[in-house]
């Protein structure tokens, strides 16, 4: 309990693996920042002044900040490797 376990069928994949992908690298960019070698990618929030939002039913919240910078990422998959969205999966705490 508490832990992140991916299936069999799709523990060892990576984007280098896909066939359509193909890292677009700039003069500024170098290996470290190549997220088709990531199997895993977080992003620690903790240092930004992100609020959560509350809505009514007391169950859903929200956090309008993470969903920026979530997308700023989606964007790069797409733009940058070659993505399409249907390859793309997004986890997250909310609900």
């Amino acid at each position: 309990e508490g832990k992140l376990i991916a299936d069999k069928s799709v523990k060892n994949h990576l984007l280098k693996d896909f066939k359509n992908i193909s890292k677009k690298f700039n003069e500024y960019e170098n290996d470290d920042e190549n997220l088709s070698e990531c199997s895993l990618f977080l992003i620690d929030t903790s240092a930004y002044d992100m609020k959560e939002i509350y809505f009514d039913d007391e169950n859903s919240r929200g956090n309008e900040g993470k969903v920026e910078l979530v997308n700023i990422h989606i964007n790069e998959l797409i733009e940058n490797y070659s993505l399409s969205i249907d390859q793309i999966g997004i986890i997250t705490l909310y609900y």
